[in-house]
């Protein structure tokens, strides 16, 4: 009897129990958030986290302990119990995932929610992410899983709303088959990869190509990964719409079509610019934009969010109101009658242009409703254009931090100016701005930065910028010493703390040199002994953090910004020796020179995120042959150094990487030194333009070189930067 009953027991518990669970079964969208917990955190914690979705007309999360050392995710979306997350990762458990190295030690059990629980909202509807130059200069080649960390990167982040620009050459394709043209016709519209994002906004067309069909095809189901991926967090992807470039053959088989030609951008040859688009009056612009949605709505459904830009970096044909309104209203137009719910998201960087005023721009916008577009302020850090323009005459805009141009390291950022504008102009009635951005055209440098203007998306008021920094390091490293406290605090004050930011900062080294170094790109932010002063203090207790990834890249990366530094004085005290005649002195400083750029290269083979064989490898696998491996790793090399066939563009996006520097970089500068001397010495009067003749033919023997480097890291970081430090500033001592 006692044996029957002990069964029933245990059979009622079994039932209960899975009655329980099949109550409380998880949602899809609970599922997706489990997802990201699984993939973010160390193997089995995510079993120590609850998670509740359900959906609500304002988004929130709160986050809360729970019973049994547990901690509660509650919130209206996965998105927001990712954001959710990583506020308790950041400020409760004191860990960090970032571009450059993660901390994920967390502790157990959990560390308990700081104050018990707390609850996050959005200080605006958008967080925005990417500007359509990211998708050349730093995702070219990403595969799956450098895009899965990606958006789980988005969601923890409070970014809602990225730009989804992969896969768009296979509708484009099937688009312009559909009016008759050839594969062949089509491949020559289409640049290379590490050059989509120009020939898409119609600035080049052809450069770096052809393409495989099966890189267009892979890279469609590439994006439908991602799509699926966003929208299963609640990520809501910005897809591409017609902006009315086309193909020159589209031109032969439509003779009657109504067509101009776009001005030369980057003065590049005939042959890859001056691309030919549609008038917007002409009824092929609207067919060929409605046949281009419908295939992509077909392909990868739509979240009727698209962007398009008609005249990025080109000037309209026409300033008349009238044929400036008609230009919108014909772009809007072809959306809406594929998308009755279609919002056109522009970029605001056209209105940087001198043609824009007052009179043009209102023009301009007055095509489209307000309520059916979404203007991205671009560079609202440095140069807001909503304040010029009357709020966009009406029309909601996101305001948005640039920071980076073509992927330039320097180390820079304007902390007070995020900290207060996006508040000030959010609490301002009088402006129409509905979120908030990070709009770079490459990511990969300054996280400090974009983490701060990131926390934007949820804190509705200004922070104190050393306390941040502080909380940011210690997360950063798990745990911060005295020392390190004190360097960090110098070192923000340094270089992350300007009110008008200028832009990128560039070495001497990685520009083809010259006797004239003053340049904006190669501005100095920084005081450099008080930076070598404060980067030897972080080096005290480097015993303390071990062999920490995420220290060791930052000792890595803060060296390197002394050494770039430095470089700049030691290029223009050998242009000072040259110009004073005294040959003894010059040739002690060219190789001084030839020596640091080899030490440089030392200290960045050290850094496996500054390495240019990560970028040219990732470039390689994407093929499926050797040609055309050797036309993916063209196109990697050539946008770091010439952008173009013979220079158009150079050192736009030069990067301070282990191999380019010991050998690009190395060549130009033994050219250069050697030329310099043999010149003086010959009493010769230096030729800028022959020298440049004959280094360019340096340059471009380097973009077919079949040399290859690693993507591995080599050397210790923290003993490398001990020595260069002690090298190249004995005299200064730490803080």
């Amino acid at each position: 009897y006692s044996f029957c009953t002990l069964l029933v027991k245990i059979m009622i518990r079994l039932i209960t129990t899975i009655c329980a669970s099949a109550l409380v079964a998880a949602t899809p969208a609970e599922d997706a958030a489990r997802g990201l917990l699984k993939r973010v955190l160390p193997a089995g914690r995510d079993a120590e986290f609850t998670i509740t979705i359900k959906e609500a007309s304002v988004e929130s999360v709160e986050v809360s302990n729970g019973d049994n050392g547990t901690v509660n995710l509650k919130g209206t979306s996965p998105a927001m119990v990712s954001m959710g997350l990583n506020h308790y990762l950041k400020y409760s458990a004191f860990c960090q995932l970032s571009w450059s190295g993660d901390n994920m030690n967390l502790s157990s059990p959990l560390p308990k929610v700081v104050g018990g629980s707390f609850t996050l909202g959005r200080q605006a509807k958008y967080g925005y992410y990417e500007n359509v130059c990211t998708v050349s200069y730093t995702m070219a080649f990403w595969q799956w899983d450098r895009w899965e960390r990606e958006i789980d990167w988005m969601a923890l982040n409070g970014i809602n709303t990225p730009l989804a620009f992969t896969g768009q050459e296979y509708v484009w394709q099937e688009t312009f088959k559909s009016f008759g043209l050839n594969d062949t016709e089509i491949g020559t519209f289409f640049s290379g990869p590490a050059f989509f994002a120009w020939q898409r906004m119609g600035n080049i067309r052809g450069w770096g190509g052809p393409l495989p069909q099966y890189f267009i095809e892979d890279r469609k189901n590439l994006q439908l990964q991602i799509l699926q991926r966003m929208r299963s967090l609640g990520i809501t992807p910005v897809l591409p719409a017609f902006a009315g470039h086309i193909p020159e053959a589209l031109t032969v088989h439509y003779p009657k079509m109504n067509v101009t030609r776009l001005p030369d951008w980057g003065r590049m040859p005939d042959q890859y610019g001056s691309v030919y688009v549609i008038v917007q009056t002409d009824p092929m612009f609207a067919t060929v934009g409605k046949k281009f949605l419908q295939l992509q709505t077909e392909i990868y459904g739509t979240d009727h969010l698209y962007n398009a830009d008609q005249y990025n970096e080109m000037t309209p044909p026409s300033s008349d109101p009238t044929f400036l309104k008609e230009a919108s209203a014909a772009m809007y137009n072809t959306m809406t009658e594929v998308d009755s719910e279609a919002i056109w998201v522009m970029q605001g960087w056209l209105f940087l242009e001198s043609f824009w005023n007052n009179k043009t721009v209102e023009a301009y916008l007055s095509g489209v409703p307000d309520s059916g577009m979404i203007i991205l302020d671009l560079y609202s850090e440095t140069r807001p254009q909503f304040q010029r323009f009357n709020s966009f005459f009406g029309k909601p805009f996101i305001w948005n931090m640039l920071h980076d141009f073509g992927g330039n390291m320097g180390l820079t950022g304007a902390m007070p100016v995020i900290n207060t504008q996006p508040h000030l102009v959010n609490n301002d009635s009088s402006f129409t701005m509905v979120g908030v951005g990070l709009t770079p055209e490459s990511t990969l440098q300054n996280y400090p930065i974009y983490e701060f203007m990131l926390e934007n998306n949820w804190r509705t008021s200004p922070t104190g910028l050393t306390q941040w920094i502080i909380d940011y390091y210690h997360r950063r490293y798990g745990s911060l010493s005295p020392n390190t406290q004190k360097a960090w605090v110098e070192i923000q004050a340094l270089v992350y703390n300007l009110t008008r930011p200028a832009g990128g900062r560039k070495s001497a080294i990685e520009l083809r040199p010259t006797l004239q170094t003053t340049t904006e790109t190669t501005e100095s932010y920084s005081d450099n002994i008080n930076l070598v002063s404060a980067v030897k203090t972080l080096l005290l207790d480097s015993s303390v953090y071990g062999h920490s990834e995420t220290y060791y890249y930052d000792v890595a990366d803060l060296t390197r910004q002394t050494l770039s530094d430095y470089s700049l004085s030691l290029s223009s005290n050998i242009s000072k020796a040259y110009n004073a005649k005294d040959i003894q002195l010059l040739t002690s400083l060219c190789s001084q020179m030839m020596e640091l750029i080899s030490d440089f290269d030392t200290l960045q083979a050290s850094n496996k995120f500054h390495l240019l064989g990560s970028w040219t490898s990732a470039a390689r696998k994407l093929a499926q042959n050797e040609v055309d491996a050797d036309l993916f790793e063209y196109n990697a090399r050539n946008q770091l150094t010439l952008w173009g066939p013979t220079g158009q563009i150079s050192d736009y996006a030069s990067k301070q990487w282990a191999g380019l520097i010991r050998t690009y970089y190395h060549d130009r500068w033994n050219l250069f030194t050697t030329t310099l001397m043999s010149d003086l010495r010959s009493g010769t009067a230096f030729d800028q333009k022959a020298f440049d003749s004959a280094v360019l033919s340096v340059e471009e023997q380097w973009q077919h070189s079949k040399q290859t480097f690693t993507p591995t890291a080599v050397g210790d970081s923290v003993e490398i930067a001990n020595k260069l430090l002690e090298k190249y500033f004995p005299s200064v001592l730490p803080l």
